[in-house]
Parts: structure tokens; sequence; C-alpha cells
């Protein structure tokens, strides 16, 4: 999920505004976040803001919105060969990603 989809799920902007600033950034080249700031569309405080924020953690499993079956697959897709040892950074990783994208945080 890009900035502008972010955004967007935070209810920062618009789809409409993204799209326009993304025909901005296509024009004149630069980041995203630059061409959103100069159309006017948000500020730049805010901005930083949002692109710095800490990601909040869930709860517990239930928060993440993730259920028991899509859970024990992604476990499953770790399992490694050799007598079913999950690579733990990698599962905690994709773990993560998942919840913060369905909080619309960024990681």
């Amino acid at each position: 999920m890009g900035l502008g989809d972010l955004l967007i799920q935070a209810k920062l902007l618009t789809a409409e505004q993204v799209k326009k600033a993304l025909k901005l950034q296509a024009g004149q080249g630069g980041r995203l976040g630059d061409s959103l700031v100069a159309s006017g569309f948000i500020a730049q405080d805010v901005l930083d803001a949002f692109r710095h924020r800490i990601p909040t953690e869930p709860a517990d499993i239930a928060a993440t919105k993730i259920n028991e079956t899509d859970l024990l697959n992604l476990v499953d897709e770790f399992l490694d060969g050799d007598g079913g040892r999950p690579d733990i950074p990698r599962l905690f990783e994709s773990i993560h990603r998942i919840a913060a994208t369905l909080v619309g945080e960024r990681v």
C-alpha cells in the first residue's frame, strides 16, 4: 500500500486529490508527498506527522482482524522443510506487516 492509499485510508485526502497529485508528480517528477503539499492538499507538518507516527500494535490477535484460518496458513507458509521449524523473524515481520496494513499504518 502506497502513501496515497494510506492517506486516503486515514481520511486525510480524497482519491481525487491523490490522483491530481500523481498527475503533477508524473509531469514534474519528485515525490508524491511533495506534489501533495505543492498542490495544497495537505500541509507539510501534517504529512510529516503522518509519515513519522509510531504504529500502534494490536492488543491481541483479535484486534489484528486476521481470522484464525489465515493466521494458521501464514504460520504454515513460513515453516521450513527441516522438522517444521519456523523462520521466526520472517514470520513476525509478515504478521506485523499484515496487522499494520489492516490498521492503516505504514511499516
